[in-house]
Formats: structure tokens, C-alpha cells, sequence
């Protein structure tokens, strides 16, 4: 569910859910200029699932990433547009070598990754053709 536009900047005034390291939201407009706002936490959590669970008991307003959205049922929250302003996405990168012998650990993480975003993130790899 998508709220009327909004106005980022009111941001300040309104109870926040804030999860470190994002305790600035930052937003980009259709020329790619940048602004970032420093939200009032009513609440601060070490978490995003516990960041979510606690504005969809109605404690503030969220921050979240849309892949965490995506799955919920569109009656238990809304999103807020903004004429102006878009959250900032940021592409993610994961390294790790093409050497023979790759840890246990290193191979079970980047198993469940594929797993478990198989469809919203992309792999590629710089060593192929």
C-alpha cells in the first residue's frame, strides 16, 4: 500500500525505528542530487527484522531495505512516495577468491546468499568470458 507523496524532510519531525549503521536516511532525486536526513529515533534497534516488527507495531516510521518488504503482506504496512526523492540504493558487492581450496565457511555463506536472494540479486563473476 503506497501513501499520497510525502515530503522527506518532514522526516525529523516524526517518530523513527532506527537501525545502526543506518541512523541517516539518505534519498536521491531524478538528477542525482543527494539528501540525507537525520531521523527522530523514537525507537533504536541493533536489527532490521527487529527494526521491522516494531514499526509494524505502529512505534515509527522504518527505513528498510524492499527485498525485506517485498514478502510481507501489503495490508500490514504502507510506503511512503515522495515526488522528489527516492531512498539512495546502493549496489552490494561480494569477493572471495577463485583459489582451489575455498574455507568451509566462506563456501556455506555464499551458498545461502544464492539461496536465499537467488531472485533479486544478480551473480557475476569477474573471471568469466
Amino acid at each position: 500500500m503506497e501513501a499520497d507523496h510525502f515530503d522527506v524532510e518532514r522526516l525529523v519531525q516524526l517518530p523513527c525505528v532506527v537501525a545502526p549503521p543506518l541512523t541517516r536516511w539518505t534519498f536521491q532525486n531524478h538528477k542525482e542530487e543527494i539528501i540525507t536526513i537525520q531521523p527522530n529515533p523514537q525507537v533504536e534497534v541493533d536489527d532490521l527484522q527487529l527494526a521491522l516488527d516494531t514499526a509494524l507495531k505502529g512505534l515509527g516510521i522504518a527505513y528498510l531495505p524492499q527485498m525485506m518488504m517485498s514478502s510481507l503482506n501489503t495490508n500490514r504496512w504502507v510506503g511512503l512516495r515522495s515526488e522528489l526523492w527516492t531512498p539512495f540504493t546502493r549496489t552490494m558487492y561480494a569477493y572471495y577468491s577463485a583459489a582451489d581450496h575455498v574455507p568451509k565457511r566462506v563456501s556455506q555463506i555464499i551458498e545461502y546468499i544464492r539461496r536465499r536472494w537467488a531472485e533479486e540479486i544478480t551473480f557475476s563473476s569477474p573471471f568469466s568470458d
